[in-house]
């Protein structure tokens, strides 16, 4: 392992020298560092086990095999199921980008699942402050292009109907007239909901 530091897989295992060996354990090991290597980017890495039993002593040794690739580059952000918005606009909504010559400069064009995850957010407060409250935002989808080296990330969206404002009834007060208050408000019959 070069990416990550050997000290730092360590940590992540549940299966300790001088404890009990089991091979749920050892899978469960082998996947947490697994997604600690895709948490980082690295999305085609593998991780392979092997268990050798000294058969006088009954000790065994775990050995994790990690074939490393390279970090996953994203080649193209879309989206799909939208119609009141182009994937230009929604593409300066989200913070994931893809790979470009300055991506070395702030680290853009890489998959991040944190980044992911806002995102998702974010494409939500966009629709609902448009009107579309009721919008459905998806995982994203990753389709592999260019041979393995880059990927497209495809937001799958549920736009749904975009609410406006009906009628607004305002009661007397006795400080302010209905008018009055109607005049202050920012909202106004028709207008779009958000």
């Amino acid at each position: 392992a070069t990416q990550i530091k050997a000290s730092k897989l360590r940590k992540k295992l549940t299966t300790k020298a001088g404890g009990e060996l089991t091979e749920a354990d050892v899978e469960a090991d082998r996947q947490a560092i697994l997604n600690l290597y895709q948490e980082k980017g690295y999305k085609d890495t593998e991780v392979k086990t092997s268990i050798q039993t000294d058969e006088k002593t009954e000790d065994s040794t775990v050995t994790f095999t990690v074939a490393e690739a390279g970090k996953t580059l994203i080649g193209k952000v879309s989206f799909e199921g939208n119609t009141q918005f182009s994937d230009k606009q929604l593409r300066k909504v989200v913070k994931t980008r893809r790979h470009t010559i300055f991506s070395f400069i702030d680290k853009s064009g890489r998959v991040e699942k944190d980044k992911l995850s806002e995102d998702i957010d974010a494409l939500r407060e966009f629709y609902q402050n448009h009107g579309y409250e009721d919008v459905k935002i998806g995982d994203p989808a990753v389709i592999r292009t260019e041979g393995k080296t880059k990927i497209e990330l495809s937001y799958p969206i549920e736009e749904g109907p975009q609410y406006h404002v009906g009628q607004i009834s305002i009661g007397e007060t006795k400080l302010f007239t209905a008018k009055e208050i109607a005049s202050a408000l920012l909202l106004k019959e028709g207008d779009v909901y958000s």
